[in-house]
């Protein structure tokens, strides 16, 4: 713990980081570090996922992501949509590093009812790169990245709706992402079971299967209906009468593919888009009033970097993404929108825009050369 608390080094980068981002308003908010363990499997990348330290059984976890956890309280109704302040600790047991700390500091700030244009944006880059500087941090690489462009491609294929919410979902799984990838763009045969119930109205597919099972003496098991695995079924025959376009496949992997200078790889990621849809349009028209708003503002964008792949560690990022490097490679911070996040844990029932970011006090204790 000496390497998160006590430094004078360390105190004085805490105090600048949270005085930097309490500009932005909002009240400090204490989060449990034992979490429930069933969302963070569902809504943390690959990376995260092998990183979480289970807590008594297999239920529980150590919180790994401040994000989560509060977006968890205020879907349950346990805190408000608002601005919260945050500096606190996560927990990630790394499987392949075992010499690396389990425990980080974080301090940053989350805005929840964040507006969707670039304004809010502009406001969490800046207080990130203000609370840098007030640090005494001026070496270090800006990196962006927007999982909603990709999200706004796949929608704009001619596509069966499971292949398209299976690309999103593993999207945070670069292997996974491949195997969908081959999957909706060589698909066989549906099979027969599938081909009929297809075939048929919902009920008249749902009576059949119902006969069937009954036929076989098979129960139904787990939380699904007859209803719904008819329609699964169903679907299955569906999926192989739109499958992935081979020159789509390329579109989207070159997107995947889009790294290096900011501003030539919006270029090339115009290129890559142009005439596919309005909703690319959008998000490219996006990133041209964020870059003016931020040139606008000072910020020196001249060694910015875009490297498409930089949100796909966590999988609730849905629009723009970015993180702060250390000239060795170190992760400082970084952040950017989850939009969706609050709807997909409450179950539609809350509904908010929503951006925010983190920085570490004891990377940039280390960076400035304080002993920690």
């Amino acid at each position: 713990m000496s390497r998160l608390f006590g430094t004078d080094t360390l105190e004085q980068v805490t105090s600048t980081l949270r005085s930097a981002f309490g500009a932005l308003g909002g009240e400090r908010i204490d989060l449990p570090s034992v979490q429930p363990l069933v969302p963070y499997l569902e809504f943390l990348g690959e990376a995260y996922r092998q990183n979480i330290v289970e807590h008594g059984g297999d239920e529980l976890c150590l919180c790994p992501d401040l994000t989560l956890a509060l977006a968890l309280q205020i879907a349950s109704g346990d805190s408000p949509i608002g601005t919260y302040q945050i500096d606190d600790l996560v927990f990630r047991g790394s499987r392949v590093a075992q010499t690396a700390s389990p425990v980080q500091r974080q301090i940053g700030v989350e805005i929840f009812g964040a507006t969707g244009d670039a304004n809010d944006d502009t406001k969490i880059v800046l207080a990130t790169t203000e609370a840098l500087s007030a640090a005494g941090v001026t070496d270090y690489t800006l990196t962006f990245a927007d999982p909603g462009l990709v999200f706004a491609l796949i929608d704009s294929f001619d596509l069966h709706k499971n292949w398209k919410t299976r690309l999103e979902k593993s999207f945070s799984m670069p292997d996974t992402f491949e195997r969908d990838l081959a999957d909706a763009s060589d698909v066989s045969e549906a099979p027969a079971l599938s081909r009929a119930l297809a075939s048929l109205p919902a009920k008249e597919a749902r009576d059949a299967l119902s006969n069937m099972f009954q036929t076989m003496n098979i129960t139904p098991f787990g939380a699904r209906s007859l209803d719904d695995i008819a329609e699964r079924l169903a679907d299955k025959a569906k999926e192989t009468e739109r499958p992935l376009k081979s020159e789509d496949a390329v579109r989207l992997r070159a997107v995947c593919g889009v790294e290096g200078d900011l501003h030539d790889s919006l270029s090339a990621l115009a290129t890559i888009a142009k005439g596919l849809s309005g909703e690319m349009d959008g998000r490219l028209a996006y990133w041209y009033d964020l870059l003016t708003s931020l040139n606008a503002a000072g910020l020196d964008l001249t060694t910015a970097r875009f490297d498409a792949n930089l949100a796909r560690e966590l999988s609730y990022y849905d629009g723009f993404v970015f993180e702060c490097h250390a000239p060795n490679g170190s992760v400082l911070g970084g952040g950017g929108r989850y939009d969706g996040l609050l709807s997909a844990l409450s179950g539609g029932t809350k509904s908010s825009g929503a951006v925010g970011a983190m920085l570490r006090p004891d990377r940039i204790a280390t960076l400035i050369g304080g002993a920690v």
